[in-house]
């Protein structure tokens, strides 16, 4: 009797320990996946802040520096920026790419 006890007991921690396994793996996608959108959140929120902080001269001394930083730190595929001017205002332009997502950004100035 004492045997078949003990075989009942290792067969539910066999399979308590499977179930937790699963568990850890899910656990893991979730924290991987959490990692990626925190990354691309701040990505987002860095880039345009600094493309509006450069174009009111606040930020990077000038666009290009701008986009030479922003490449390298945030890893883009692309980055450009433009100048449209209208009749009293320049618009600037900010686009980037990485690898999930295509974003434009515009800052105006009046003259």
């Amino acid at each position: 009797m004492r045997l078949i006890e003990i075989f009942s007991i290792a067969v539910i921690l066999v399979l308590y320990s499977s179930v937790l396994s699963g568990l850890m793996c899910e656990f893991l996608k979730i924290d991987k996946k959490a990692d990626e959108l925190r990354k691309k959140t701040d990505s987002l929120i860095f880039v345009s802040e600094s493309f509006y902080n450069t174009c009111y001269g606040k930020g990077y001394a000038s666009l290009e520096e701008w986009k030479e930083s922003c490449r390298e730190l945030w890893e883009l595929e692309d980055i450009e920026w433009e100048v449209v001017e209208n009749n009293k205002n320049c618009i600037y332009c900010g686009k980037w790419k990485s690898s999930n997502e295509t974003v434009e950004v515009y800052c105006s100035q009046a003259d």
